[in-house]
C-alpha cells in the first residue's frame, strides 16, 4: 500500500505540468475529505471548483479556491490545496487570494450566503511568520491541515489515488493474531468471578507481551 509521500512522488513524476499536478492532488484531497473520520461525517457534498454549483459567480478561473464542502447543516467551506515540496514555506501572498475570494458571498437557491469556514490543505508544514499573522482571527476562521496532518492519517492512499472514498479507502485496523487472542482468554478467565463466592479469583495483575509479538 501506498504511502502518501509515495503518492505525491507520484504526482510530481507523473505529472506534465504544475497544473495537472495541481488538479490531481485536488481530486486526491476530494477523495480524502469524503472519506476521513475528520470529516466525511460533517460533509455531505465536496465539488471542485468547477463543479461547484455557484462558482460562476466569483469571475474568473483561478480565483484561489479549489474546493468547496457542503456541510450535512448546508452550511459551505472554502478550501485551499497546495502541493508544494516538503520544504516550502506558505507566504502572505500564497493566502491573499484564498482569503479575499472566499469573504465573498454568492446566490444559492435558498438565497444569499458565504462560506462559513475556511480550510488550508498544504503538503508542507511550513509557515512563515506574515502568513501566520494574516490567518489569525479571520472571519470566517481558517484551519490547517499539513503535511504531518495528511502522513499520519489512517486512510488508505492508494484507494484514494484510484478515485475509490469513503469507508472503503480507511485503512481496516490490524486484526488479533492467534497468540493474542490466547493471551487475551487467558487474561479473562485469570479475572473470572468464582461461582462459589461470587468474588473474582484475581483483584490484581499484569499482561506483559514480549517485543515484537504484539
Amino acid at each position: 500500500m501506498s504511502t502518501f509521500p509515495q503518492i505525491l512522488n507520484k504526482f510530481r513524476q507523473d505529472a506534465f505540468s504544475e497544473r495537472d499536478k495541481g488538479y490531481r492532488f485536488e481530486r486526491l484531497m476530494k477523495a480524502y475529505l469524503k472519506t476521513t473520520t475528520l470529516y466525511a461525517n460533517l460533509f455531505e457534498e465536496v465539488w471542485l471548483w468547477t463543479e461547484f454549483p455557484f462558482h460562476d459567480q466569483f469571475g474568473g478561473k483561478d480565483i484561489g479556491i479549489d474546493l468547496v464542502a457542503r456541510t450535512i447543516e448546508g452550511e459551505y467551506w472554502a478550501i485551499q490545496c497546495k502541493c508544494y515540496a516538503a520544504n516550502v514555506f506558505i507566504s502572505k501572498p500564497d493566502v491573499d487570494t484564498f482569503l479575499s475570494t472566499s469573504g465573498k458571498r454568492f446566490e444559492t437557491e435558498s438565497g444569499m450566503t458565504g462560506f462559513v469556514q475556511r480550510l488550508w490543505i498544504s503538503t508542507t508544514n511550513k509557515w512563515n511568520s506574515t502568513a501566520e499573522q494574516t490567518i489569525r482571527n479571520q472571519n470566517p476562521p481558517v484551519t490547517r491541515l499539513n503535511l504531518i496532518d495528511l502522513e499520519n492519517d489512517d486512510v488508505d492512499w492508494n484507494s484514494l489515488e484510484q478515485g475509490t472514498f469513503g469507508v472503503a479507502s480507511r485503512s481496516k485496523p490490524f486484526a488479533i493474531r492467534e497468540h493474542q487472542q490466547q493471551a487475551i482468554d487467558q487474561t479473562h478467565a485469570y479475572f473470572k468471578i468464582d461461582e462459589a463466592t461470587g468474588q473474582p479469583a484475581h483483584t490484581r495483575g499484569k499482561l506483559i507481551m514480549a517485543c515484537g509479538t504484539g
